[in-house]
């Protein structure tokens, strides 16, 4: 959310608290009730908006790391105990498959890392039983299939996030144009019946719509000098 729409949201909550104030003076009439209900859900979709905008890529990123080293560390120990297996048994094949260290697993990118460590889990499992007495037991092999499986989720989480966060900012801009729209060609024109039969109502509600944007000179929205209201030192948030 840019500084801009950090002003029109101020403006759309204290729209919204001057016309729940004065609830009394309007719903009775239909058409303005519709809209003000409206206004409500436009308001809770935006939030919904704003606090998806806010993900924290970071803990994506530390989460990631995090299951980058625990998987390294799996499968150095199942590599390495199945190193020494492969050589007792002359398993030039094997152990050409088990060369798998540290170095060279952080050499290359998250992607080649990944299907370095499920190339070891696939090639010790149909030996996973002669295993057994270096080391390499059935929960051993279940932690590195489990590290393996969530560095693969750590690695589409960040992307999933940026995706969710971009599809939320199209949605803001959207929700913003249909609020500031309902306020200019509805609310605003149903406030003209209030300015004699609820004045201070009235005033309440066109004080809300014009809000100040600090550090900026501003003036008030045609639509609002249409009506009557004026302010040279104020802006409303179109």
């Amino acid at each position: 959310m840019n500084k801009q729409q950090e002003v029109k949201l101020n403006m759309y909550y204290t729209v919204q608290r001057a016309l729940a104030e004065a609830e009394p003076q309007w719903t009775g009439i239909p058409a303005f009730s519709a809209a003000v209900a409206e206004l409500n859900t436009n308001l809770e979709a935006i939030q919904g908006a704003v606090e998806k905008q806010v993900i924290d890529i970071t803990g994506f990123a530390r989460d990631k790391q995090q299951s980058l080293e625990q998987l390294i560390a799996v499968t150095l120990v199942v590599s390495r105990s199945t190193l020494a297996y492969a050589t007792v048994q002359g398993d030039l094949v094997l152990a050409g498959k088990m060369r798998v260290g540290n170095v060279l697993l952080r050499r290359h990118n998250d992607a080649v890392v990944a299907r370095h460590c499920q190339a070891v889990l696939d090639a010790v499992t149909p030996v996973a039983p002669a295993l057994v007495d270096f080391g390499v037991t059935a929960q051993r092999l279940a932690d590195l299939k489990q590290a393996i499986a969530r560095f693969g989720n750590a690695l589409s989480a960040p992307r999933v996030a940026i995706t969710t966060r971009k599809g939320a900012t199209a949605e803001l801009n959207l929700l913003m144009k249909d609020t500031t729209k309902l306020l200019a060609k509805r609310i605003d024109g149903m406030m003209e019946q209030f300015r004699s039969s609820a004045p201070t109502f009235f005033r309440a509600y066109m004080d809300a719509r014009i809000i100040v944007d600090r550090g900026v000179r501003s003036t008030a929205d045609p639509s609002l000098r249409a009506l009557g209201i004026g302010n040279g030192a104020a802006q409303k948030a179109a």
